[in-house]
């Protein structure tokens, strides 16, 4: 199965929270962690950001980042984001070495806090939607527009 087939297969899957996709393609783990990770509800597509931005990261990676980044308070308590999981990533041999997540790259940081300063809100919507702009790194909500929360929190700790 080639990348884009993978990807496409876990999309699917975790939009239509399909059980039976998820455990084929590995990722049934993640789904029963994130799920009981908190308390918040946890809802139909609520995987899909994880799906999109990690496919390529093993089920144990993804949960691993999501373990440190709640141990490490980065959520305040909340369900991680998907794009707050970036900096937990282990790099090991067989991973680029000093890579950084479109999200967590300087320009990226940078622009989030501009437009948070110029007043763009973050998104509240529920459940949280936000999409990767590849081009800027930026995550914003296909629904309302707004910025993402964690992105934006990442942004103004990079910049303190």
């Amino acid at each position: 199965m080639i990348v884009n087939d993978f990807k496409q297969e876990l999309l699917t899957a975790a939009t239509k929270d399909d059980q039976a996709a998820l455990e084929a393609v590995g990722w049934q783990v993640v789904d029963d962690y994130l799920r009981t990770l908190t308390k918040q509800q946890w809802q139909i597509g609520d995987l899909e950001p994880f799906a999109d931005l990690w496919y390529d990261k093993a089920p144990d990676a993804v949960i691993n980042a999501a373990r440190e980044c709640m141990r490490a308070g980065a959520s305040n308590g909340w369900r991680p984001r998907a794009g707050q999981l970036a900096p937990y990533f282990a790099t090991s041999q067989s991973t680029k070495q000093n890579a950084t997540h479109p999200t967590q790259t300087p320009a990226a940081l940078a622009l989030a806090t501009k437009l948070r300063a110029d007043g763009q809100p973050i998104c509240d919507c529920t459940p949280n939607s936000t999409q990767l702009y590849p081009t800027t790194g930026l995550m914003r909500c296909p629904h309302c527009g707004g910025l993402d929360a964690g992105q934006v929190e990442d942004a103004m700790k990079a910049a303190a």
